[in-house]
Order: C-alpha cells, then structure tokens, then sequence
C-alpha cells in the first residue's frame, strides 16, 4: 500500500476504489445498484459498511493485546459540492436496512447531535437522580446500546463541538474509543457503559474546510472518521431501472448476514492475513506529517475495524486475506481523501508548522521570538514574518497587542 502521491500545486480525486473493496454482500450490493443511482460507489459501500457494523452490535470483537476492537465506525461523506449525491446515497442504504432490520432501522437511527448530553442519554445506564430537595429516583437505562447518527449537516456537529464548554467532541471521541461515555454536571451526571455509537455525516469540501478548525484536526476528533470524497457518479434523468424485486432479494440478503454475524463472538486472524498484516503494520503506524497526517494517524485501527466488517459479512470468525485486503483498499481511499481535502498541508511547509506552533500555544498565542523557537530556530525571520503576514490576510492568524512590565509585544494566535 502506497502512500498517496501528488503532483506539485494541483490536488488529485482519489482513485477509484479497486476490485478488491467490492467483496462479499457490501460490495455486491453496490456493484448491483451503482447503474441504478447517481450516488458514489465510495459513499454506498461505507454507508453500507458502517450500518451493518452498527446493526450487528457489540456481541463480535477482535482482542488486540487488552483492547477489544467491535464492528464500530466513523464515516465523513465529503461531496466535491452540494450536488455530490450524498443525500441519495444514504436513502438507498436507509431503505435497505429498514427492509432487512426494520426495528433497528426505526428505533436506533437518530439525528441531531446536540451536545455530548443528548449522546449520553440515547444509550444511559439506569441511574439515580436527586432532585433539589434531595429526594431520589430511578431513572431506567437505555434497553438497546446500539445507536446509529447521521448527519445530513455534519457542520452543524463541527460549530456544536468547536464551542467554549461542549462535551460532545470528547463524548465522541471515547464513543469511537471504548462505547463508556459519561457528562458531568452540577446536579446530576450521565453515564454509558458498553455504548455501540456510530456516526455517518454527510459535508461539502468548503464546509470542512471553514468548520474543522485545528482543534479537531489535532485532537484526535477528525482522525477518528473515515474521510471519503464523494461525488455525483452519473446521470440519470429519468432515475435507475432496478426493479422491487430486486432490491427486496438483497434486503433478504442482508438481513441473513446480519442474523448471522450477531452470533460471532471473538474474531481471529488466518495465517495468511496475519502475515499481511505484518507487513503492512509498520506503514500504517507510521508518522505523518501535518494536517494530513494527524487525520489519517489511526490507520491500523481503521484498517482492523473494516476488516472486522467484511468477516462479519461473510459470517465468518477468521479475517481471512480477503477481508483484510478490502479494509487496506478501503483505507487507501480514505487516505487518498484526506490527502485531497488536506493536500496543502501533507508536506509539513512552514504555513502548516505554524498552524502546528500557534495550535499548541492556544489562547496565550506566541510573540515572534517564540514561534521562532517553537519553529527550532533554523527558519529566517523574514521568511516566517512574511509566511505569518499571508496567514493574518487570510484570516486565519490574528495579531494582538499585549503589554507586560512596561513592554508592549506583538501576539499570534489561531483565528478560531
């Protein structure tokens, strides 16, 4: 797998995703329906991917040393402009599972992610409250951990977590991390133990560019979600030709893969994957630079999440070699995404290693001297003053006045 490459000053599509992703039902359900609909086959197969991940539920994992890893994804669909199709990708995989899980479909698909609170409280554990006169009662607990978010405008869930005191960014994070979340607040706290939360959001290129701010790039909120570029695949005026019938054979499908995978406890690896993986591991480990680099940092826990799936779909306890290699090229697309959306920032220039430097330093900002320190020292002044001067008429870097002991300095800081 190599890594995405990029000619000087011009940003490339991902490639289309190869042969190797379009195994088992996922893949065959989209190569069955990609003639029939104007939607991405990159966006069908990773709405397809996380949904079954979310409807099969926690009863299947993979032990990685004392981590167990479940069918749990995040997926950002990123259309190239509003008229991407992302809105028609997720109808035909909604219609789909409501066919093939109707009360998973009905009960667990949510929207609206408000606050890390609400989060919380779709999939509580029973709890005692108090009232102000110090009176308890029990409030009874989620029955069903599993809960499926989309988002059909994931910038509103970027402005939400971007705010001064919101707990939904970290209540996501541990979300994808463990499924035990909890919110703290003066008179009562929430908790979830054993949560199964997955998220689709639906964005355009302009809107991630303007609402993910640093924070969540580097703190691990945006490299938690698989980043797949979207865009209208075809047209078809007079819409797809796939008949009723059709689609309800592989909604019966689907629903046989989803009963079987519930069964499925601990998954293991074959002999022939578990050499891949070897291989493999110490590229999906490594360091990467920049912006692009801290949203594509869990790239082996992606990768093992994905392959995860694609055994669960073939009703099997062993990630065979095919299923890893369908994850691997799935990954490949992702980070070929991300390299899209970030390309400017993948080679670590100096714009990004101020973004890195004033990131860091947060609300105190840095003076000149001190991003030239943070900088290592070794990159002319007038070079960073005039690379800093671009990023202030850009608007992204502000520039404050601060006096202390009598001496007045010029501060940096991250517009936000």
């Amino acid at each position: 797998m190599s890594e995405p490459q990029t000619e000087p000053g011009k940003k490339q599509w991902p490639k289309p995703l190869g042969e190797d992703a379009y195994i088992g039902f996922a893949g065959e359900f989209v190569l069955a329906v990609q003639h029939h609909t104007e939607a991405d086959p990159a966006a069908l197969l990773f709405q397809m991917m996380v949904c079954f991940g979310n409807c099969v539920g926690t009863s299947a994992f993979y032990r990685h040393e004392w981590t167990r890893h479940h069918a749990r994804e995040f997926t950002l669909i990123v259309g190239k402009s509003a008229k991407a199709r992302k809105g028609t990708s997720w109808n035909i995989i909604k219609e789909i599972f409501r066919l093939a899980d109707e009360g998973w479909s009905k009960k667990r698909i949510v929207g609206g992610l408000g606050s890390g609170e609400g989060v919380v409280n779709c999939v509580r554990d029973p709890q005692t409250e108090r009232d102000e006169h110090g009176r308890e009662t029990t409030v009874a607990g989620a029955v069903d951990k599993r809960l499926m978010v989309v988002e059909s405008e994931f910038a509103s869930v970027l402005s939400v977590s971007g705010r001064d005191g919101s707990t939904l960014s970290e209540v996501l994070r541990n979300a994808w991390d463990s499924g035990n979340i909890q919110t703290v607040t003066k008179n009562n706290s929430l908790r979830a133990t054993d949560a199964h939360i997955s998220i689709i959001g639906h964005i355009t290129e302009t809107e991630l560019g303007k609402k993910m701010d640093n924070n969540a790039i580097f703190n691990g909120f945006g490299n938690r979600f698989l980043v797949v570029c979207a865009k209208r695949a075809r047209l078809l005026p007079d819409g797809g030709n796939l008949t009723d019938e059709s689609f309800s054979m592989l909604a019966d499908r689907l629903a046989k893969a989803i009963d079987a995978a519930r069964i499925i406890g601990r998954l293991t690896r074959s002999e022939e994957a578990r050499k891949l993986w070897h291989e493999v591991y110490p590229k999906l480990s490594g360091d990467r630079p920049g912006s692009f680099g801290a949203i594509t940092s869990r790239a082996e826990a992606h990768v093992l999440r994905l392959s995860i799936i694609y055994a669960l779909f073939d009703g099997s306890s062993q990630i065979d070699l095919c299923h890893l290699k369908a994850a691997l090229e799935c990954w490949r697309y992702s980070q070929d995404s991300a390299q899209y959306i970030w390309g400017d920032f993948a080679q670590g220039g100096l714009a990004e290693k101020i973004r890195i430097a004033l990131t860091g330093a947060g609300d105190a900002g840095l003076t000149r001297s001190q991003l030239n320190n943070a900088l290592g020292g070794r990159i002319a002044a007038d070079e960073i003053s005039a690379e800093v001067d671009k990023m202030i008429s850009s608007g992204e870097v502000m520039s404050v006045m601060k006096t202390t002991t009598g001496r007045t300095a010029t501060i940096f800081r991250l517009c936000r």
